[in-house]
């Protein structure tokens, strides 16, 4: 996966770097969400993945551009993960600590 571009966004309580590839957009947290780690939004499956705690959580039926609107309007990433919560189906979580898959 090449790193298409890199961008800062500072907020009051630390930073989100943005990075773009091919396949999609991550959003990474530096000292912004207590909660959220990352959210990786998939453009050609429409796929969401938020690392929140000690899971990575996968969420389907999603549209990309919404999610991308979401995020740009508000500015959060625990904010856009609760509209990906809200708005689309949790398909799998993978536990980091014992590497299970749970498939709902």
């Amino acid at each position: 996966m090449q790193n298409l571009s890199e961008r800062i966004m500072e907020t009051d309580n630390g930073s989100i770097t943005i990075e773009t590839d091919e396949d999609g957009v991550w959003l990474h947290n530096h000292n912004h969400s207590t909660h959220v780690d990352a959210i990786r939004l998939e453009e050609t499956t429409n796929e969401v993945y938020i690392h929140w705690g000690p899971a990575i959580y996968t969420y389907e039926g999603l549209n990309f551009t919404e999610v991308l609107a979401n995020f740009t309007a508000l500015g959060s990433l625990g904010k856009t993960a609760n509209f990906v919560k809200k708005n689309g189906e949790l398909t799998r979580k993978f536990v980091l600590a014992t590497r299970e898959i749970v498939k709902y």
